[in-house]
């Protein structure tokens, strides 16, 4: 699953052994199987990489729902980065995703006030914080979840 001949909708295989040529033809992420095989391995770095995610939202109201900023999404390459943030809860949260093969640089206000970043879980990368704006270098291929509330105990 998660590659595909033809774009989102070819993109959508299981991940379970198939018969279909078009399926089978194609490139696995961070795999040397096929589709032709049965790729549901919980061992897996996808597999891991996705359960540490689901951990990390259910530890956090505020990734559960709430209001969602898209702080910055880049027009060329894999950057994106989100702040949410939930009525009744003080820790604001401010998510980066880089899906490129390089590292990549953004500059972008906060929407909130904060007390300094504090890394909660994934891949930290380059961050500087001036007056409500972060500069950010974000390491190939990773995630990040920080705490805009800063490190508390």
């Amino acid at each position: 699953g998660s590659t595909g001949d033809g774009g989102d909708p070819d993109a959508r295989e299981d991940l379970f052994a198939s018969a279909v040529a078009s399926y089978n033809d194609n490139r696995l992420i961070g795999s040397r199987a096929n589709t032709a095989d049965n790729n549901f391995n919980t061992g897996h770095a996808l597999y891991k990489s996705f359960r540490e995610l689901a951990l990390v939202r259910r530890s956090h109201s505020a990734l559960q729902g709430g209001e969602q900023s898209v702080l910055y999404a880049s027009d060329v390459g894999g950057m994106l980065a989100i702040e949410r943030k939930k009525a009744g809860d003080q820790n604001n949260i401010l998510v980066i995703f880089n899906a490129s093969t390089t590292s990549e640089k953004a500059g972008f206000p906060l929407r909130s006030s904060t007390d300094g970043l504090c890394l909660i879980k994934g891949e930290p990368g380059e961050a500087e914080l001036l007056d409500g704006q972060l500069t950010y270098v974000a390491p190939a291929l990773s995630w990040a979840v920080y705490s805009l509330n800063g490190c508390k105990g």
